[in-house]
């Protein structure tokens, strides 16, 4: 007989299913601890809040400069709501759906554990001013959260965009 040995089948087939089963579940465990983490999801769900927000903003500077009258967008922080208002604080119509420009964010097809932390001007009120020109009365900080990950935007005078500040350590 000669010394070489017949490979078994088992080193033949790979792995048990027993040893996949734990590496399946180590993976699974794993993902688990990293996922609540992981901020893509928390930066979309920004994101989302944010464009809702610019879209307030800018039906605000809109119906300011065609209607000559000042307007603003309302953020309501301790509510978690916003609204495009007149001077007089009177809610605006939606061009779209003709109904008050309001937007909760506890709404079904908001998005979920999103928050407005802080929003302030010069006069330290929670608003978004345009004249009757439809040009920023002062400059606006807002800060949004999203799970353990915020984001610091300020309102550009020049062109009433929402910009993301670069955080200063």
């Amino acid at each position: 007989m000669s010394s070489d040995r017949i490979p078994t089948r088992r080193a033949q087939r790979g792995f048990t299913i027993a040893e996949l089963m734990v590496s399946i579940t180590v993976m699974a465990f794993l993902a688990v601890i990293a996922l609540p983490n992981a901020s893509p999801d928390h930066e979309r769900r920004l994101d989302m809040l944010q464009l809702e927000l610019q879209d307030a903003i800018d039906h605000a500077q809109s119906l300011a400069y065609h209607t000559g009258e000042k307007m603003s967008a309302y953020v309501n922080v301790q509510g978690q709501w916003l609204a495009v208002v007149n001077a007089q604080g009177v809610p605006q119509e939606d061009p779209l759906t003709h109904k008050i420009y309001a937007v909760r964010l506890s709404d079904p097809g908001q998005p979920e554990g999103v928050s407005i932390d802080y929003v302030a001007n010069p006069l330290n009120r929670s608003l978004v001013m345009f004249d009757d020109r439809g040009s920023l009365v002062y400059p606006v900080d807002v800060v949004l959260s999203s799970g353990n990950v915020s984001r610091t935007l300020r309102i550009n005078t020049a062109t009433g965009v929402l910009q993301e500040e670069p955080i200063s350590e």
